[in-house]
């Protein structure tokens, strides 16, 4: 949602799709990163239980990371690091067709969406 939010305020601001399309991807890479951290983050927490059962039965790190459910967790980190990574220039490419790009705006002229501000 934030990246398409992104192309189409680009959009706004003028240029070709192309420079629209190479805007964009360089937010989205911001966008990938802080993701790709909460990802990680919340597969960490959701291992812990996991992680607790394998030091109270006493298993070797080799056992434990060579154990089927370590191997099925890293299998679920990396499809979903995949799947967002690809997302991202995806939603790009598409908004980029979808957006119109404008002439520009004037220096000075604000921006016209959302509501009016207070005076």
């Amino acid at each position: 949602m934030t990246q398409s939010s992104t192309v189409f305020e680009l959009a706004r601001l003028g240029g070709s799709r192309r420079a629209i399309f190479v805007g964009a991807i360089r937010v989205g890479r911001d966008h990938i990163a802080s993701t790709v951290y909460t990802l990680v983050l919340a597969y960490a927490g959701s291992s812990l239980p996991l992680l607790l059962l394998f030091s109270v039965a006493n298993r070797s790190l080799t056992d434990v990371l060579t154990g089927e459910s370590v191997a099925i967790e890293i299998a679920r980190s990396a499809v979903g690091g995949m799947a967002l990574a690809l997302s991202v220039p995806l939603t790009t490419g598409i908004a980029a067709v979808l957006a119109k790009p404008s002439g520009g705006r004037k220096r000075g002229e604000a921006a016209r969406s959302g509501p009016p501000l207070p005076a």
